[in-house]
């Protein structure tokens, strides 16, 4: 799992909000409690 900001930290422990991270691509996927979601994909230091 990749650190979370505070304020993300803190919603991940709020009841609704799924983290999910899938293990071969890396790609962060946020569900919040009215089922919207939310992805971010892993960056590489150094390349943008």
């Amino acid at each position: 799992m990749r650190p979370l900001c505070r304020v993300h930290h803190v919603l991940r422990d709020e009841p609704g909000w799924t983290f999910t991270t899938d293990s071969e691509t890396g790609v962060l996927t946020v569900t919040a409690p009215n089922g919207r979601s939310y992805t971010d994909e892993p960056t590489i230091a150094g390349f943008r």
